[in-house]
């Protein structure tokens, strides 16, 4: 199973650390993770760090909202995901 998830979020950096940690001690591996990000101070260089432990890929919205974060974090998996 492809398992792939999509992260919307807005100036919550120890937040998405702390959930990407959490990713990392998963009994199982992802099929790919997308940040999308709408902050005001991006936090590329968190998911920097995360890049080598996850299969990430990083977006930035502006001007950031759920619907528009989550609608074009879909658009951004790949064919192979469940």
């Amino acid at each position: 199973m492809n398992i792939s998830v999509i992260i919307c979020t807005k100036d919550r950096p120890f937040d998405l650390t702390r959930l990407l940690k959490s990713m990392i001690d998963q009994e199982f591996s992802f099929h790919e993770v997308i940040v999308v990000d709408g902050s005001d101070s991006p936090v590329k260089n968190i998911c920097d760090d995360f890049k080598d432990q996850l299969p990430l890929s990083y977006f930035t919205l502006r001007p950031p909202g759920l619907t528009r974060q989550r609608n074009f974090g879909i658009s951004k998996l790949s064919d192979q995901t469940d």
